[in-house]
């Protein structure tokens, strides 16, 4: 809106000076003329955008606490009743996501006082939708089976055909086919659902993805800065 604001107060002494009656011509030109006015102005738009996305982000942290931040879920690492919680949406097919996991596992072991809630945000294959769906499964029923799937399906992701799978879990003694059929129920759609739909609200496209301190963080940002981040809370 600035744009159309700032054009017509610099146009607008230059029509009324003028008698040419194309007026589009007139603003053409001074536009050649004058570039740097409608860098300025895009510029000034960009900023009011991210601004208001920005605002609008931090009211639906708030609006979602309860989505965000249930205690009642297996689907978190650290402490269960930790006083600093942070919540990453990942993608098991996420080779940056990976690196997080590795880097907050080494944090977890110096503070104990945080957690990490995790959200599924599959979004880079069809794998990645149907280990999720495994993932939420197992956590419905064993925290530690979840847990030790988490980070074997982080470190294997792109690897984990069905006979990788039928090992794997054949090993753990638990019954695959079985727990395909729950990963593929209603309870586990809606599940895997509100996940999705709550990464969209907080325009998050892209994992991994955290939210700490009121805001929105896409990409990995370091080790150094995750642990400065979480001794601010």
């Amino acid at each position: 809106m600035r744009f159309f604001f700032t054009l017509i107060l610099i146009i607008f002494p230059l029509l009324l000076l003028s008698h040419d009656k194309d007026i589009d011509e007139i603003i053409k030109k001074y536009i050649l003329k004058h570039p740097e006015i409608l860098i300025q102005s895009l510029k000034n738009y960009s900023d009011d955008i991210a601004i208001k996305n920005e605002s609008e982000i931090k009211y639906n942290i708030v609006e979602h606490q309860k989505e965000l931040f249930d205690n009642n879920s297996n689907m978190f690492i650290g402490e269960k009743n930790a006083d600093i919680v942070v919540v990453e949406f990942f993608d098991y097919n996420c080779s940056y996501c990976l690196k997080a996991h590795i880097k907050i596992n080494e944090l977890l072991k110096k503070k104990s006082n945080f957690k990490v809630i995790l959200k599924h945000l599959p979004i880079l294959s069809e794998s990645s939708e149907k280990l999720a769906r495994l993932g939420i499964a197992l956590s419905s029923l064993n925290k530690k089976d979840f847990l030790e799937f988490h980070e074997f399906a982080l470190k294997n992701a792109y690897s984990l055909k069905e006979p990788i799978l039928n090992k794997y879990f054949e090993r753990k003694k638990i019954d695959y086919e079985e727990l395909k059929e729950i990963s593929n129920n209603n309870e586990i759609t809606k599940l895997l659902n509100k996940d999705i739909i709550l990464a969209k609200k907080l325009n998050i496209n892209g994992t991994p993805a955290f939210v700490i301190n009121g805001e929105v963080l896409t990409g990995w940002i370091g080790k150094s800065s995750f642990s400065e981040l979480i001794d601010q809370q």
